[in-house]
C-alpha cells in the first residue's frame, strides 16, 4: 500500500481504476493493489442477494403511476458519494431500497413512494463491555419510535491496531420499540461471533433506523468498545 499526494487538479479520488483501490483513512490518501475477496456465500449474503433480486422483480410488477411517483420521490431524494458529493438515485433505486429494508423488519414493502420528509435517525451511540462479567450494553437515543426500528451492526473481536473494519460489520440485531436503551446485546453478538471479546480486543458497532412510513437508508452512527 503506497501513500499519495494530490494536487490542485484532483484533489480527492476513491474507487477502483485498473487494478489499484483508491481510499483514504487517517494517513491520508493511500492507493493498494485491488484484491479480489473470496466469496463465501454466506446466509446472509444470500439473503440480501435475493432481497434485491426480489425488488427488482417486484418493481417491474408496479403499476405506471407507482412507478412514476417513485421516479418523482427520486428527484427530492438525496445522497452522498464517497467523496460527499450529491448523487442521484433512481426511482428504481429507491423502490429497491425500500423493499429491502421492509423485508428486513418483516413489514409489506411500499409500492406507492412515501411523501418527501425526514426520516427516524439514531443520533447518539455508544457500547461498552463490563470487564468482569463481559456483558455488553449498547446506548443510544433516541428511542425507537413505535412502529419503527434499528438495525445493529458489529464487527467480530479485533485488536486494538485495527481500524479499517468497514467489511468486517455483520448485522446482529433488528431492534424495535420494546429495546430500551441501554439495551443488552450480549446474546444477540455472541449467536453471530461466537463469543464475547477477551481482554485486550476490541469491537465496533454500528446502527441505524428504519420507518416503515419513510423506508430509505440513515446515517450508519459507529462506535468502539474496548474490553478494559
Amino acid at each position: 500500500m503506497a501513500k499519495i499526494k494530490l494536487g490542485e487538479i484532483v484533489v480527492d479520488i476513491r474507487g477502483k481504476p485498473g487494478g489499484h483501490v483508491h481510499t483514504k483513512n487517517h494517513y491520508g490518501n493511500v492507493v493498494r493493489t485491488r484484491v479480489v475477496p473470496v466469496n463465501p456465500q454466506t446466509a446472509a449474503q444470500s439473503l440480501t442477494r435475493s432481497q434485491l433480486r426480489d425488488g427488482a422483480t417486484a418493481w417491474r410488477g408496479l403499476q405506471q403511476p407507482e412507478r412514476d411517483s417513485w421516479n418523482a420521490f427520486a428527484q427530492t431524494y438525496k445522497q452522498q458519494d464517497k467523496l460527499g458529493d450529491a448523487i442521484k438515485l433512481t426511482g428504481m433505486n429507491l423502490y429497491v431500497m425500500n423493499y429491502k429494508l421492509m423485508s428486513m423488519c418483516g413489514e409489506t414493502p411500499l409500492t406507492t413512494a412515501p411523501v418527501p420528509s425526514s426520516p427516524v435517525q439514531v443520533t447518539t451511540l455508544s457500547c461498552a463491555q463490563t470487564a468482569q462479567t463481559g456483558v455488553l450494553t449498547l446506548t443510544f437515543s433516541p428511542a425507537i419510535p413505535t412502529g419503527c426500528y434499528m438495525v445493529i451492526e458489529a464487527t467480530k473481536p479485533l485488536s486494538p491496531g485495527k481500524k479499517y473494519v468497514k467489511s468486517d460489520f455483520r448485522q446482529i440485531k433488528i431492534a424495535d420499540n420494546g429495546d430500551t436503551s441501554p439495551a443488552v446485546i450480549t446474546s444477540d453478538y455472541t449467536k453471530v461471533f461466537g463469543r464475547v471479546p477477551y481482554t485486550g480486543e476490541i469491537i465496533f458497532v454500528r446502527a441505524y433506523a428504519i420507518d416503515p412510513a419513510y423506508p430509505v437508508k440513515t446515517v450508519k452512527l459507529q462506535s468502539a468498545a474496548c474490553v478494559a
